[in-house]
Order: C-alpha cells, then sequence, then structure tokens
C-alpha cells in the first residue's frame, strides 16, 4: 500500500515538474510574430534669424530616450538614440516593433554652445501602441504631447539666431562691388553668418583697416 501511494506522489511530481517547466519556457519565449511592424516618427527643425542675416546651416543633435522597459529604437540603439539635424531639416525616425504592446519616449534637444542663437526647450512625450490584429501587429495609437501635456499633431522645434548690432561689427571677410559713382556694396561674412550694408566710398571701408575685393554686380 505504501509503496503505491508513494509511485503515485513521483508521478504526480514529474507531471507537476513538467508543467512549471512549460510555463517557464513560455515566460521566456514571447509570442512570435509572422512579420515586425515598423513605425516612422517625423521631426522637423526650423531656423529663425533677425534680418537681415541669411539662415545659418548649423547642425543640432536630438535624443530619442526610452522611458518604457524594452521601448526598442532607431538603428537598434540601447536607451537612447541621438540624431542631428542642420537648417530646416526633417527626419522620419523609423522604429521597429516585434511585439505588442504601449511604449512610450521622451524626445528633446541637446544643448549647444553654439553662439547667438536660443534652442527650442521643449520635450515631447511619444507613446505607441501596438496591438494583435489576426496575428500580425497593428499600429492602435500614436499620441504627441508638449511640454505642457498638450496633445499636438507634429514635433517641430524652432531655433532662432539674434544678432546684437553694436557699431562695426569684426568682419571676418569683406566683398562687395560698385554700384556707380562712388558708392559700393559690401557682402560681410561674421563668423557663419551673412549680411549685406552699403558704403559711401571705398576709402571708407579702407579706414576699418578691412581687406576688399570686388565681387560681381550689386543688387
Amino acid at each position: 500500500m505504501y509503496n503505491k501511494i508513494s509511485r503515485k506522489l513521483k508521478k504526480c511530481t514529474r507531471i507537476l515538474a513538467a508543467l512549471v517547466f512549460l510555463f517557464a519556457f513560455f515566460l521566456s519565449n514571447p509570442k512570435a510574430y509572422a512579420d515586425d511592424l515598423s513605425e516612422s516618427i517625423k521631426v522637423s527643425q526650423k531656423i529663425s534669424i533677425n534680418s537681415p542675416y541669411a539662415k545659418p546651416q548649423d547642425s543640432f543633435t536630438y535624443i530619442l530616450e526610452s522611458v518604457s522597459k524594452d521601448a526598442p529604437l532607431p538603428e537598434e540603439a540601447s536607451g537612447s538614440y541621438k540624431f542631428s539635424l542642420r537648417g530646416d531639416e526633417t527626419k522620419d525616425l523609423s522604429i521597429t516593433f516585434t511585439k505588442a504592446g504601449e511604449y512610450t519616449y521622451k524626445l528633446y534637444q541637446e544643448k549647444s554652445d553654439i553662439k547667438n542663437v536660443t534652442q527650442d526647450k521643449e520635450v515631447y512625450t511619444i507613446i505607441i501602441r501596438i496591438g494583435e490584429v489576426d496575428g500580425k501587429l497593428v499600429k492602435e495609437v500614436l499620441v504627441i504631447n508638449n511640454s505642457s501635456g498638450k496633445k499636438v499633431e507634429n514635433i517641430e522645434f524652432h531655433n532662432i539666431y539674434k544678432i546684437e548690432e553694436n557699431g562695426v561689427a569684426p568682419i571676418v571677410d569683406v566683398a562687395g562691388s560698385a554700384c556707380g559713382g562712388n558708392v559700393f556694396c559690401f557682402v560681410e561674412r561674421l563668423d557663419h553668418l551673412r549680411v549685406r550694408r552699403r558704403y559711401v566710398d571705398l576709402q571708407q571701408v579702407a579706414g576699418h583697416n578691412h581687406q576688399v575685393a570686388l565681387l560681381g554686380s550689386c543688387l
């Protein structure tokens, strides 16, 4: 009688161990889908500058940070993904999802040491919900909120250049052409910026001790 009960207990123990193994196996191997799902997030940068300067073409760096655990990032990055935008540029960030779930991201601009520019300090929160329909992954929700918690349709960062003119600005390079009589038109390049000025005559320009070269026709 004792041996019979013992054999039954051993059998139950083996069945229980098999069930525990199968449960652990399925937990460590989430459901696989025939096709992964790729979604894009569009990010735009707009540059403004006070007239009469032309728009600079500096590059600014942005960071897409995963808030949710295991949230995928572009180019299989881990934790965060950095990218740059130059001038009035737009970039599509492609993210590949391999399983259903809700994923949250933060998107913001990295502080730069570029002079004369006020960078956009907006921090966007992006929520993407991926679901399953007939064994396939589908995007159910894409929500973008700004720093105030307001839902927005687009992600755009606006960086503004403002140049203060106090007297004669330091000129790296000067080029100009005769406009008729003693009047000259000059294009001055201040570092990475450009601005047009007019001078009465060549002597006035020479008085600033700048090298002058004739260039094209006056506009």
